[in-house]
């Protein structure tokens, strides 16, 4: 495998005294030859000397965070920009960046050895969590890297590395087979107090099943109490040694993002309620019924609620609403044709006033530019050669961007009529949520049932082949199975389905529920982010398991309902036999429902 240079970045100043051991998790990883001349430096100062004792932080440090850039900048690049660089790339520099999600993997068991270390104090005399146990079997204190021991008993007091990292998923077993019987009973519990929580969790900490309770501000409870309660009826020490508190909540609002106007849409556009500022989702794909096509994205997105805050975002949306919207106020009930008119756009209104903004800004650049240039052209005389032609594209590119500016505002983005919602309710057999809307295209627009070129990975083998790929089956999803989803805010991102459900407590839905949780696979920190509401996901045969429809706000879990549950409820509920059509693209030319 040839070199691809990584360029590891300390985020923080107190970088110095983990350098030996990242260059010893290097090599034990057996990454030596894929990051041969990898240079290792702080973000602060680029050109700086790591190796120079210069450099060493006289304070006592903190575990700094470590990225790559060059992975990192790739994957956030758009499918179409890596397929162009990809068309251009000589066979060497395209087998570099096809190496990369093998790179991905190497990257991730080095990421998560850095995490351990961190998380267990590496360097200090004590071992104790952030959850106050200190039975940990880590060794600490020293450990031997490339240049022999290095001790680091003088960098004492290391603060943990948060658990929403050290968190895994937990392995099917006796522990998984009482949560799955007892689920209803914690949440009975649970609701016997005060104590306003949104998630159970059960997870692996450090090899020990542990469960994860999140809960939001207030409440009359205790912590000590619900603990010895919980061991004393439904989870038993044996089997879960550990319980953790943590604050949070479950969000299904949309963040905001950038927008693609293409007359077809792929799975993963951006799409919105037209006229509202604050509705932003994801369209997952395209289903077919008696030759008509229909898009298929979350109730909360076509029809969301007043007010939408989101404290991991910073950001509170709160403006005026359509009147159409006061019969469904914050508890939501199912939506069909008779309730009246409401528009899906495409890309969302917020999306769609960020891509302005962001063009004005990219405006007035060009026109400071422009404007600096012509006047110191013109000091110098009458501008002739490189200097007149400077002026002059100058000048195109100025009156191409306000061309562009208007083109945008003047665009249709109607991309469909919502037809039915399933409102926020909960599927009684399962006691999953129900939170699924579809939309008829218009007759201008189209969708596209296909994923553009993903760089392939190791134990995807669907994702090699053509630039892009069809997609037409569903499944059931698995458990312990690796999914991909294609979001219109995180892009794309892999993950795992969890071996049992969560507890959510969602005020939307009134009640509790028992969801599909998946947790992140790889080096991304999660699996969605806000936004990407309605996405499809899929497993490694490509096929569609289920619908994308909630996570918590420190993005440490999301949420899916199987999108054969969905599909069966939008039958009972509306008579449509949905199915996902095999088309590559397709212009609707709906006939009525």
């Amino acid at each position: 495998m040839s070199a691809l240079n990584f360029d590891i970045i300390f985020n923080g100043d107190n970088w110095e005294p983990y350098k030996e051991y990242i260059l010893h998790v290097i090599e034990s990883t057996g990454g030596k030859e894929l990051i041969e001349g990898t240079s290792i430096r702080p973000a602060s100062s680029p050109n700086m000397d790591p190796f120079s004792e210069s450099n060493t932080p006289s304070k006592r440090p903190t575990p700094p965070e470590i990225v790559s850039p060059r992975v990192m900048e790739w994957d956030r690049l758009d499918n179409e920009t890596k397929r162009i660089i990809l068309e251009s790339c000589d066979d060497t520099r395209k087998q570099e960046l096809e190496q990369i999600p093998t790179a991905y993997e190497m990257w991730d068991t080095l990421r998560s050895k850095y995490d351990i270390a961190k998380a267990a104090n590496v360097g200090s005399s004590s071992s104790e969590y952030d959850s106050g146990d200190s039975d940990s079997n880590l060794e600490v204190g020293a450990w031997s890297g490339p240049g022999g021991r290095v001790d680091m008993a003088e960098h004492a007091d290391l603060p943990p590395f948060p658990l929403e990292i050290r968190l895994k998923t937990i392995s099917p077993g006796s522990e998984t087979d009482h949560w799955e019987q007892n689920l209803d009973s914690i949440m009975a519990l649970l609701d016997g107090h005060d104590i306003p929580w949104s998630v159970i969790h059960l997870g692996s900490l450090d090899e020990e099943a542990t469960m994860v309770l999140i809960h939001g501000e207030g409440g009359d409870w205790n912590k000590d109490i619900i603990e010895t309660e919980l061991r004393a009826s439904v989870l038993p020490k044996r089997l879960f040694p550990r319980l953790e508190f943590l604050h949070g909540e479950v969000m299904k609002a949309g963040a905001l993002g950038a927008g693609a106007y293409e007359p077809f849409a792929f799975c993963g556009a951006s799409i919105g309620v037209q006229g509202l500022d604050w509705s932003a989702g994801t369209v997952g794909g395209y289903l077919e019924s008696g030759g008509v096509v229909y898009g298929l994205t979350c109730h909360h997105v076509a029809l969301p609620t007043k007010r939408v805050e989101s404290s991991s975002k910073g950001k509170t949306a709160n403006t005026d609403y359509p009147s159409y919207l006061d019969d469904f106020q914050r508890f939501h009930k199912a939506f069909d044709k008779t309730n009246g008119e409401i528009i899906i756009a495409q890309p969302s209104c917020s999306d769609h006033r960020d891509t302005i903004e962001s063009c004005k800004i990219d405006q007035v650049a060009k026109f400071d530019l422009f404007q600096s240039n012509k006047l110191e052209y013109e000091m110098l005389g009458s501008p002739v050669g490189p200097k007149a032609d400077r002026i002059d594209a100058l000048g195109t590119s100025l009156e191409r961007a306000g061309r562009d500016i208007e083109r945008l505002q003047q665009t249709d983005r109607k991309f469909g009529h919502l037809i039915a919602s399933s409102g926020y309710r909960i599927d009684q057999p399962t006691g999953n949520s129900m939170d699924w809307a579809i939309f008829r295209l218009v007759e201008t627009r189209g969708g596209s049932n296909r994923i553009s070129h993903i760089a392939p990975r190791i134990g995807w083998s669907c994702l090699k082949g053509s630039p892009e790929i069809d997609f037409n089956a569903i499944a059931d999803p698995e458990i312990g199975e690796k999914v991909i989803k294609i979001g219109k805010e995180s892009g794309v991102t892999f993950g795992i389905i969890h071996s049992v459900r969560d507890g959510v407590s969602l005020p939307e839905n009134g009640c509790k529920s028992k969801e599909w949780c998946v947790c992140r696979y790889g080096p991304r920190r999660s699996f969605s982010e806000f936004g990407d509401s309605g996405s499809f996901i899929f497993n490694t045969k490509l096929q569609v398991v289920g619908i994308l429809t909630s996570g918590t706000d420190n993005e440490m879990f999301t949420y899916m309902t199987p999108i054969k549950m969905v599909l069966r409820d939008i039958k009972e509920k509306t008579g449509l036999d949905l199915f996902i059509s095999g088309k590559k693209s397709f212009v609707t030319r709906p006939q009525g429902l």
